[in-house]
């Protein structure tokens, strides 16, 4: 979660980063499925290639909020916690088919076991 207080357009944020990704390839593949990414995560979400940065991140941002005020923190973190479930369950499966296809290119003889293991689906309450 992110937030900058002292910024005078104040916001609380919720993405997916890569700041390993300095030539942007995973970020140009995952934009090439946009329309159904989009779709799949719902209204609001951003796209930001950062091409001055090694980092890209795609995510949700609530502007206009004091993150500091503790009578919103409930409100929030509700708020934070439906978007990173829509992010993970949108990311998911697209990050690991990503990671093992480069690794599989690597070495096609073997896949890692790690990456082939399923992760519980999420709660749908924090």
């Amino acid at each position: 979660m992110g937030s900058h207080p002292s910024d005078p357009d104040q916001w609380i944020g919720a993405n997916l980063v890569c700041a390993i990704d300095p030539e942007k390839i995973t970020f140009d593949r995952f934009l090439l499925d946009q329309v159904a990414i989009d779709a799949e995560l719902g209204d609001g979400v951003k796209w930001n290639r950062l091409d001055e940065a090694k980092a890209w991140e795609i995510g949700f941002y609530r502007r206009g909020v004091d993150p500091m005020d503790r009578s919103e923190w409930s409100s929030y973190f509700a708020w934070y916690w439906d978007k990173m479930q829509r992010l993970r369950r949108c990311f998911t499966t697209r990050v690991r088919a990503r990671e093992l296809a480069e690794i599989t290119s690597l070495n096609p003889l073997q896949a890692p076991t790690s990456l082939e293991r399923r992760l519980p689906e999420p709660s749908e309450s924090p």
